[in-house]
């Protein structure tokens, strides 16, 4: 009998040093699931929040960024009126409300090349224009051009452009540009276009897209539009 209770009480011992093993291989399996589950929200967090790698932020201005070109280094970017630049976006995302002036957000007067005049000082690429005394020749067997990277692709409210240019018209075979902001094969939003007859003014937005054609000068090849 009292062997029996031993044996009993033995097994009794034995059973429960088995439970309590199988409750902490419990444990260690669950507080390990645990510690993967934080380690993929970790590697989530630093994927999703990660910085770009070709702009950074400038220091104590939030308006502006910088931008890592090939073969210049980082290039100061300016964002337009009304918008902070977020690093988590990687772009010109936050909005501001700002108090309207009439001051251009771009000039270019090609006095000094093609160097933007307003205060805003906008990075320009220029690829085959020529700039003899104050004018900027474009040639489209050339393709001339002028691109502004901080207008590219980005939604703004409202803009007012002003075009002065001569063009010999009569003498278009097909259809040229004057002003686009497309990119990278993206449909354009605003084309100002103009062929052997009319002047194309092409705006598009979230209700659609809608063109104006007007009439080229009869008697002039100077445009100020």
């Amino acid at each position: 009998m009292l062997k029996t209770t031993r044996t009993h009480l033995r097994a009794k011992m034995v059973h429960t040093d088995l439970a309590i093993a199988v409750l902490l291989l419990g444990i260690v399996y669950r507080t390990q699931a645990v510690f993967n589950e934080i380690a993929k929200t970790k590697v989530e967090i630093t994927t999703t929040l990660r910085p770009c790698s070709n702009k950074r932020t400038k220091t104590g201005v939030l308006d502006v960024y910088e931008e890592w070109v090939k073969g210049k280094g980082w290039i100061l970017r300016r964002c337009p009126h009304g918008f902070l630049y977020e690093p988590k976006d990687c772009d010109c995302t936050s909005r501001v409300v700002l108090q309207k002036n009439c001051e251009p957000d771009l000039f270019l007067s090609f006095e000094n090349g093609v160097n933007d005049q307003s205060p805003i000082v906008n990075y320009i690429q220029s690829k085959n224009v020529k700039v003899i005394d104050g004018k900027a020749i474009f040639k489209a067997e050339m393709g001339s051009q002028l691109i502004i990277p901080r207008y590219k692709n980005f939604c703004i409210s409202s803009l007012t452009i002003n075009v002065k240019y001569f063009s010999e018209h009569k003498r278009l075979t097909q259809t040229q540009a004057i002003i686009s902001n497309s990119d990278c094969g993206i449909a354009p939003s605003i084309v100002l276009s103009e062929d052997s007859a009319y002047i194309y003014f092409t705006v598009a937005t979230d209700m659609g897209e809608r063109i104006l054609a007007v009439h080229q000068p009869s008697h002039t090849n100077d445009k100020d539009i």
